[in-house]
């Protein structure tokens, strides 16, 4: 889509639901299925990575598989307190809209994997990396090509204590980080998993 736009912005329309999750007298076997907190994150994150520059998502109407309250209400707001709420605030987050209006990044980062994609963003103060994965095993992927004099990153919306515990210590989590050397780091990826990496420069 992004080729075939020419140059112009591309928006996504995500699901929420749609008339093939929706039992019907014509198929009265479907079952509803809503996408989960993981998956709505992971294709939100996922149509990023690959050019989306904007979102849009689809189906919150469908009152035929809301709860009685939301069928009322006329909108799905339990799927909005669960899952969408979430994900919208972590793209809306001050740590993160910066690389949402950034230009994609000259600076070319491969993964170790070929079922990782990702995107690279530059601000001018942070260098981020929006990285997917489609599928496979839970194992550690290897970033490289970024810039030889980072040392250190950020992977944003994931806490660590510092300094570390024990003793726990309300009030001094700070995002995970990443150590890099020589132009690369590690991270542990699952299928379906998304990282959003800041570094900077």
């Amino acid at each position: 889509m992004v080729r075939a736009a020419g140059g112009k912005p591309v928006w996504m329309t995500l699901q929420i639901a749609w008339e093939g999750v929706i039992p019907t007298k014509q198929r009265p076997q479907t079952v509803p299925r809503l996408p989960t907190l993981a998956d709505e994150r992971f294709m939100a994150y996922q149509a990023i990575a690959r050019g989306a520059r904007g979102l849009a998502f689809f189906g919150g109407h469908l009152e035929e598989i809301a709860s009685p309250a939301d069928a009322a209400a006329g909108w799905n707001w339990t799927f909005w307190e669960r899952v969408l709420r979430p994900v919208v605030a972590e793209l809306n987050s001050a740590a993160l809209q910066p690389a949402l209006v950034a230009p994609d990044a000259r600076t070319a980062i491969r993964a170790s994997t070929a079922d990782v994609e990702l995107v690279v963003r530059d601000d001018g103060g942070f260098l981020y990396v929006i990285a997917v994965r489609r599928k496979g095993t839970t194992s550690m992927i290897a970033f490289s090509g970024l810039p030889s004099k980072l040392r250190r990153g950020e992977v944003l919306f994931e806490y660590v204590q510092d300094p570390l515990p024990p003793p726990a210590q309300p009030g001094h989590q700070v995002f995970r980080h990443v150590v890099v050397a020589g132009g690369s780091f590690r991270d542990w990826f699952a299928a379906h998993d998304a990282h959003v990496y800041r570094f900077k420069l």
